[in-house]
């Protein structure tokens, strides 16, 4: 059988990062740079298809699956990471206020994006099951933080055997709430020092 390529996918900032840095704690291959595990390929999604061919067997992050839609007739299995809506919204404001500059996001403009969220989450739960053939492994952010352990066996159990124990050890213990410090920035930082 084809060693399948893992994609984890959600929505940005919906704790895809921390599931990438659990499976290459678990001992998967994962495509990028720890913390965040971006590459550029992804944002050129569906014309840059080309890179998913050499990708079995490793883990690659693909937010917004539903616009950077990976090729059809590969070997896939997808982790959908879920947040909180509101507190997503809230991460997504904070990214682009921290990141870019751009003036904070009104509360109905955090409202949209709630709704826009809630909107996109079943196309693109459709999308990966058609992909892959079987639904995605879906679990919450909030889940992995309350219960690493669990968290961590069921990504072993999905990705086949990973080592459950160091994924759970990646997981920081926080509130799942969004929070004025905490970004891909600031795991760089600590990394560094």
């Amino acid at each position: 059988m084809d060693r399948p390529i893992t994609v984890v996918c959600g929505f940005g900032r919906c704790g895809s990062s921390l599931v990438m840095q659990m499976l290459a704690a678990g001992g998967m291959p994962c495509v990028g740079e720890a913390p965040a595990y971006e590459i550029p390929e992804v944002m050129n999604l569906p014309a840059s298809w080309e890179f998913l061919e050499e990708l079995p067997g490793k883990a690659v992050k693909i937010l917004d699956p539903h616009l950077n839609t990976p090729k059809p007739g590969l070997v896939y299995r997808f982790v959908w990471v879920d947040r909180h809506p509101g507190e997503q919204a809230r991460s997504i404001a904070k990214f682009l206020q921290v990141i870019s500059g751009m003036a904070p996001l009104t509360r109905n403009d955090r409202k949209k994006l709630q709704r826009s969220l809630r909107k996109d989450r079943p196309l693109c739960l459709n999308l990966l099951a058609r992909l892959g053939g079987k639904p995605p492994l879906a679990i919450a952010f909030e889940s992995i933080l309350a219960n690493p352990d669990v968290a961590g066996r069921r990504l072993s159990d999905f990705c086949g055997g990973l080592d459950s124990k160091a994924m759970a050890a990646v997981v920081r213990p926080r509130p799942p709430q969004c929070l004025p410090y905490m970004l891909e920035a600031e795991l760089l930082k600590e990394a560094a020092s």
